[in-house]
C-alpha cells in the first residue's frame, strides 16, 4: 500500500486462482456465503449487503471468468481491508491497482475496469471492523511485467521473466 495524500492510498491486489496478494498479505481464494445469520467466530468473515460470507478459508473452484459475480468484489475487500487494518485505516479513497496474467492483459483490461467501477463505494464489516472505502481509480497491470517494472532501469541485457500460476503461466522477454 502506498500513501498519496491525507486520505488516498494505492493498493495492488493479485486476484490469483489459488491465492490471493497484496503489498503485505496472502490469502486462499475461497468464499462462502453463510447468509443473513452473524457467524460465531469473527475471524475471516465479511459482512457485506446484508450477508454474511466466510473469507480466506479453501479454495474457489476455477471459472474461466472470475468477474461474473460479487466473489471477487469480495476478495478485493478483503485484501484492501487486511491493507487498511495493518496501517490503521478504516475510511479511505483508493486508487485499486490490479493485475492480470500477460496473456489475458489485451483482452481483460475494459471489463475489469468496468467491474470494479460498477460499485466505487464499498461499505463493509470485516472481522468486527467497518470500513468505508471509494475507489477512485482502477489500474490494471500485467502481472509478469508488473513484478519488473520498478527494476528495469538498473537490468542490462535480456530477460526471461516467467510467472507461474495455479492456472496460468506467462513468459515476458524483456
Amino acid at each position: 500500500m502506498i500513501r498519496l495524500g491525507s486520505r488516498s492510498y494505492i493498493i495492488g491486489f493479485d486476484d490469483g486462482y489459488q491465492f490471493r496478494k497484496t503489498a503485505n498479505f496472502m490469502f486462499k481464494n475461497g468464499v462462502h456465503l453463510l447468509g443473513n445469520v452473524e457467524p460465531t467466530l469473527k475471524e475471516n468473515s465479511l459482512l457485506y449487503e446484508g450477508n454474511y460470507f466466510k473469507v480466506c478459508e479453501g479454495r474457489a473452484a476455477i471459472t474461466e471468468d472470475k468477474i461474473s459475480d460479487d466473489t471477487a468484489r469480495i476478495r478485493t475487500m478483503v485484501g484492501m481491508a487486511l491493507e487498511l487494518k495493518y496501517a490503521g485505516l478504516c475510511k479511505e479513497e483508493v486508487i485499486l491497482a490490479v493485475g492480470l496474467p500477460f496473456s489475458n492483459y489485451g483482452r481483460d483490461t475494459p471489463k475489469l475496469i468496468d467491474y470494479y467501477n460498477r460499485q466505487s463505494e464499498l461499505n463493509f464489516t470485516y472481522e468486527g471492523e467497518n470500513y468505508a472505502i471509494t475507489i477512485a481509480d482502477v489500474v490494471v497491470c500485467p502481472q509478469c511485467y508488473s513484478a519488473i517494472a520498478a527494476r528495469l532501469g538498473n537490468m542490462k541485457g535480456d530477460y526471461l521473466v516467467v510467472d507461474i500460476g495455479s492456472k496460468t503461466t506467462d513468459v515476458v522477454y524483456v
